[in-house]
């Protein structure tokens, strides 16, 4: 017991401090050196916890934006289906990420940072987002 209530006081501290600068974000690099941290520690936790959480929220945009596009031809009255439109806009911003694994999305995520270190400055989840992006394009299987 007291191992695991450690193990996340010292998580809470981990990811408190990775959010307690001045900018108010993480950036690509703060990222990239929590996932070169080796596996199974707590930053590389952190690592593949975060992507997956960025990715995460594409679904719930996703779902957002198809419900709110549903309730517009509804109330127009049209027959056509503006919500496979809408998939594909949002499958354009955040790529083809289903059925990715959190490792393999951390190493295209490793291997772009270190492939833009102009762009290390950035907010990590903007880094994450193109990413993915780039790696899997649409269209979509």
């Amino acid at each position: 017991m007291k191992k695991a209530v450690l193990f996340f006081v010292s998580l809470l501290l981990t990811c408190t401090s990775a959010q307690a600068d001045d900018k108010g974000y993480m950036s690509n690099k703060e990222m990239l050196d929590y996932c070169e941290q080796p596996k199974m520690s707590i930053g590389s936790g952190f690592c593949v916890g975060y992507i997956r959480g960025t990715f995460q929220q594409k679904n719930v945009s996703e779902q957002l934006l198809l419900a709110v596009t549903k309730s517009i031809i509804d109330m127009a009255g049209s027959k056509a289906d503006g919500a496979e439109a809408v998939k594909k806009s949002v499958s354009k911003v955040y790529g083809c990420i289903e059925n990715r694994s959190g490792e393999q999305l951390e190493a295209v995520f490793v291997k772009w940072a270190k492939a833009n270190p102009e762009r290390w400055h950035e907010p990590a989840f903007i880094g994450i987002l193109q990413s993915g992006t780039e790696a899997f394009p649409p269209p979509c299987d």
